[in-house]
């Protein structure tokens, strides 16, 4: 896909304000002095002459750093004879350099190929460093020539480079490792490799890795405009992390991973330590966002992947693979497409992730495979694909994902226990999920708790009741492990109580500890939170209680008391009223009202009456 004229101009534009950068930055350097000079090495002019930093190479860089003897192409030439290298000796500490290079390809050749660096003639790692380079016009038509080409290497980062190429075919970053069929780990191949922060426009596959590499990071990168993939990993690679890139506008994939840690046969159950990680990526307006194929053990997740103009995911013969908390949305086909492939798709685990607005969000094409399926204890297990699973732990809940047209199947569609999971399954062509996430409101607006006795003769206590709602987060009621009352991935943490008498009432409460952390409480009749013969310390932090009718926060009976950096305003009666109404013993003390904001309510701020001993306010 080829940018607009607009997009041209603006590269044009960049490129020129490259160049007066680099040029200013000569000025600067050779006429600034510093009080410390004199502790700086002399430079040597003699190898500055060699290659000027505004020259534009038309020559292809290679460098073999296992290369001995006369005429080597080796780090040694590179830095002492042609330049390419600007400072470094090789150690972790010192690495070689390659920086602020303008190579022109001339459509005819590649950039900066790397070639077995591995170790030095002492046996010690070299370390090197490809930054801040400009590179375009990479080979010619379908040579699959590489802006940066790393084969058999290890110790490298390729960083802030940008790299463009006129011609289809070529590739802007290339990691190739070794070909041989050894089972991991690979031995001699292209290894602990960074590639960060690079803009790849214009290449057949913006970053592609192959034949067995290994332990390699892909972060923060920008890959847009390519004609087959953003990032293409293939045959084998283990260990690849592909972190916060955009990967957009692309022909075909955003990314595709095909064949990764698949040495196995196929029915064994992978080692997931060898497993991609596929992570906070966003990815949109390819053909297809994301294609995996033959890739085993991944875990993908947290990405964006949305307005692709066919599929959000492309899914054929991939297994065991994790896909979970992605937003997969506005994609104009489907938002996961699973099929068969050459080796079956099974043993898939699809939850916490949220489909929005596709033309469909799911269909599985699917069965079982002609072969045993092995768990990891070498025993037969099931095959089938799991559209929902243990949210942490198979002795917690299982959950599912959200989808946003759920309601749509019926009458059934609904969360009447608020236990933030609808009441009926999600089922879509070739499967379903059985714990769909689905939350419509807290039951009656508020939140009640009453924790006089266990269930039954208190049906509202914490244990039986209120832990297992989707607004209580976590916590068993523990001192060092409270219930946490809060926003989570189920609800947003906002309760409009629609003129009910409290929009939290929790009384009783005295053999257990809790947190309300993070919530908006409106529109109340009495007061947005109410607490009344509560002893166990319990903890109000970081809520907004504003604009209820009564009170913003009413305290009766409550005993060591945290009141936090919460925000309380424009409450009709008092902001923090605390009394002991109810008479008898005074529980009423020790309560600590700390950097709360309390502005525009209609009687006072804080309120306190009788029998409220050792109240600290700050």
């Amino acid at each position: 896909m080829k940018k607009s004229n607009k997009t041209r101009i603006l590269a044009s534009f960049l490129f020129s304000m490259f160049f007066l950068t680099v040029f200013i930055q000569l000025d600067i350097n050779s006429n600034w002095n510093t009080d410390d000079s004199k502790d700086q090495k002399p430079q040597d002019d003699s190898k500055i002459d060699k290659l000027k930093i505004n020259d534009v190479i038309t020559s292809f860089i290679r460098i073999n750093g296992s290369a001995t003897g006369v005429g080597a192409h080796n780090w040694t030439w590179a830095k002492d004879e042609m330049g390419y290298v600007s400072q470094g000796t090789g150690d972790i500490s010192d690495p070689y350099i390659i920086e602020n290079l303008v190579i022109d390809g001339q459509n005819s050749h590649g950039g900066i190929e790397i070639v077995d660096s591995r170790n030095d003639e002492m046996a010690m790692p070299i370390y090197f460093r490809i930054e801040n380079n400009i590179i375009y016009n990479v080979g010619a038509a379908n040579s699959r020539s590489a802006g940066i080409k790393l084969y058999r290497t290890l110790h490298g980062t390729i960083r802030n480079n940008i790299i463009s190429s006129d011609k289809g075919g070529n590739y802007g970053i290339h990691l190739v490792g070794f070909s041989s069929w050894m089972w991991p780990p690979y031995m001699d191949t292209t290894k602990d490799i960074n590639i960060t922060a690079n803009t790849i426009t214009e290449t057949e596959r913006g970053i592609f890795i192959e034949e067995k590499c290994e332990d390699i990071t892909v972060s923060e990168n920008i890959a847009k405009y390519n004609t087959l993939a953003g990032i293409y990993i293939t045959k084998g690679c283990l260990n690849i992390d592909v972190l916060n890139n955009i990967l957009a506008d692309n022909n075909v994939f955003g990314i595709a991973d095909t064949g990764s840690n698949n040495f196995k046969p196929p029915g064994d159950y992978p080692d997931p330590m060898y497993g991609n990680m596929i992570k906070n990526n966003t990815i949109y307006n390819n053909a297809y966002g994301f294609y995996l194929a033959q890739t085993r053990a991944a875990t993908i997740s947290y990405n964006n992947i949305s307005s692709n103009t066919m599929n959000g995911m492309y899914i054929s013969g991939a297994s065991w693979n994790i896909i979970a908390n992605n937003t997969i949305a506005d994609n104009h086909d489907k938002g996961i497409l699973m099929v068969m492939g050459p080796s079956g798709s099974f043993r898939n685990r699809i939850y916490r992730n949220e489909f929005l607005r596709n033309g469909e969000h799911a269909v599985e094409l699917t069965s079982a495979p002609p072969f045993t399926v092995w768990d990891e204890f070498w025993m037969p297990t099931y095959w089938q694909n799991n559209w929902s699973w243990y949210k942490s732990g198979i002795m917690s809940p299982i959950i599912g994902n959200f989808w946003d047209n759920y309601t749509e199947l019926g009458a059934g569609a609904v969360d009447a226990d608020d236990d933030g999971f609808g009441d009926i399954p999600y089922a879509f062509t070739g499967n379903e999920d059985s714990s769909p996430k689905w939350n419509d409101g807290i039951e009656g607006h508020t939140i009640f708790i009453n924790d006089s006795s266990m269930w039954p003769g208190s049906p509202y206590n914490w244990t039986g009741w209120a832990s297992k709602k989707f607004w209580c987060t976590k916590g068993s009621g523990m001192w060092n492990d409270p219930y946490l009352i809060s926003p989570n991935e189920f609800w947003d943490g906002k309760i409009d109580a629609w003129g009910n008498d409290f929009g939290i009432s929790i009384v009783d409460s005295d053999t257990k500890y809790f947190r309300i952390e993070g919530l908006t409480i409106t529109n109340s009749s009495l007061a947005g939170m109410k607490l009344y013969h509560v002893i166990m310390e319990p903890e109000i932090e970081n809520n907004n209680i504003s604009f209820n009718n009564g009170h913003g926060l009413y305290l009766e009976a409550v005993k060591g008391g945290s009141i936090t950096e919460n925000i309380i305003r424009n409450n009709k009666n008092t902001g923090i009223y605390i009394t002991n109404h109810s008479g008898g013993f005074n529980l009423n003390e020790k309560n600590h009202i700390i950097e709360n904001t309390i502005s525009g309510n209609g009687i006072d701020g804080i309120y306190i009456e009788k029998d409220s001993d050792y109240t600290n306010i700050t």
